[in-house]
C-alpha cells in the first residue's frame, strides 16, 4: 500500500513479539534454522491482527517439537567470517507432549570497509539466543508453549570508533539487547462444529 515497514506486523507463532524498536532488526533475532514456516498477508488486515498489520503481515513458524528431527545439528562460516552455530534437540514424550531446546550462536567481527569512505559497510554483531518450547495434543486439546532468551550486541559506524571512546562528532552506535519472552496459547477445537475453536493466547 505504499507504506513503510513499520505498518507491517511481525509475528511469532501468531504473538505480537517484534514491536517498537525491536522491529528495526526484526528477523534477524530469529536463527534461520528454527524456522519452519513463513506466512505472508498482504493487505490491511487490522481488524483482525491489530493497527500495526495496516499494510500487511509476517507470521514466523518455529519448528514442531513433535514433528522435527530429534537432534539436529548446523555449523556455518562464510569468506566475511561470519560463523554461525546451531544446534536443536526434540524429545517426545509420547504421542501427545513434546520438547524442543534449541541453542544459537553468531559472530561477525571482520571490520569492513570495501568502498574505503572510512565506516563499516556491515555492523559487528555477536548473537545468543535459547529457545525452550512444549506442545501438547490430545482429545481436540492443543496447548503450545515457549521461553526464549537472547542477548545480542551491535557496534557500526566510523570504523576509528568502534575500538576506541570516540568524541560526540563521530559518527557511531554501540548496541546491547537482552530480551526474555514467555508466549503461549492453550485451546479447544470444537468436534461438531467444522473449523470453529475456543482459545487463549497469552
Amino acid at each position: 500500500l505504499g507504506l513503510s515497514g513499520a505498518y507491517t506486523q511481525l509475528l511469532t507463532e501468531n504473538a505480537p513479539l517484534l514491536q517498537g524498536i525491536g522491529l528495526t532488526y526484526g528477523l534477524n533475532s530469529i536463527p534461520g534454522t528454527l524456522i519452519d514456516a513463513i506466512n505472508v498477508v498482504k493487505g490491511p488486515g487490522s481488524v483482525i491482527f491489530g493497527h500495526q498489520s495496516m499494510s500487511g503481515l509476517v507470521n514466523v513458524d518455529l519448528k514442531d517439537p513433535l514433528r522435527t528431527n530429534h537432534l539436529f545439528v548446523n555449523l556455518f562460516q562464510d569468506q566475511n567470517q561470519r560463523s554461525e552455530a546451531n544446534l536443536d534437540i526434540a524429545h517426545p514424550f509420547g504421542p501427545h507432549l513434546g520438547t524442543l531446546m534449541a541453542l544459537h550462536a553468531d559472530r561477525s567481527p571482520m571490520h569492513m570497509d570495501q568502498n574505503k569512505d572510512g565506516f563499516l559497510d556491515m555492523p559487528i554483531t555477536q548473537n545468543l539466543s535459547v529457545l525452550n518450547k512444549w506442545k501438547y495434543i490430545n482429545k481436540g486439546w492443543i496447548s503450545q508453549n515457549s521461553f526464549r532468551y537472547m542477548h545480542e550486541t551491535r557496534a557500526g559506524g566510523a570504523m576509528h570508533a568502534i575500538d576506541e571512546n570516540a568524541d560526540s562528532a563521530t559518527y557511531y552506535q554501540k548496541l546491547t539487547t537482552n530480551r526474555m519472552e514467555f508466549y503461549g496459547r492453550t485451546g479447544y477445537v470444537i468436534p461438531s462444529e467444522t473449523y470453529n475453536s475456543v482459545g487463549f493466547q497469552y
